[in-house]
């Protein structure tokens, strides 16, 4: 069976995801520094580019422009959950502030990747 150019796109997108949400767990659970280090810059970091680019590509491929609500919606707080993490790299463990910056930022880009709000809807 043949798998489409879209539907490998839509799986590429879940792989990169799945090991997205499994570096974000990785780091907000890991006990020291250099775990959460690891968990941020080698696992979630190329897994967010990884995202990115095939999200990019679907959009190109159902013709959506990147200037729609959700797309921009999904970039920008998935950047802001990264920064997050990141800052939280510096620390000695997950601070809550972090945690919770980190997690609503991924609920609200998980909320822009199922409603698909428009500009039009606002």
């Amino acid at each position: 069976m043949l798998v489409n150019a879209y539907t490998g796109l839509v799986v590429a997108k879940l792989l990169a995801v799945l090991v997205f949400a499994g570096g974000v767990g990785a780091a907000l659970l890991a006990r020291d520094a250099a775990t959460r280090h690891v968990a941020v810059h080698r696992v979630a970091s190329p897994a967010l580019l990884a995202t990115w680019v095939v999200g990019y590509l679907l959009l190109r491929r159902v013709s959506t422009p990147l200037s729609e609500l959700w797309p921009l919606a999904g970039l920008v707080f998935s950047l802001i959950a990264m920064l997050a993490l990141i800052q939280m790299t510096s620390r000695d463990r997950a601070g809550a502030t972090s945690t919770v910056v980190t997690l609503a930022c991924l609920a609200v880009v998980v909320a822009a990747m199922v409603l698909r709000p428009t500009w039009g809807a606002l």
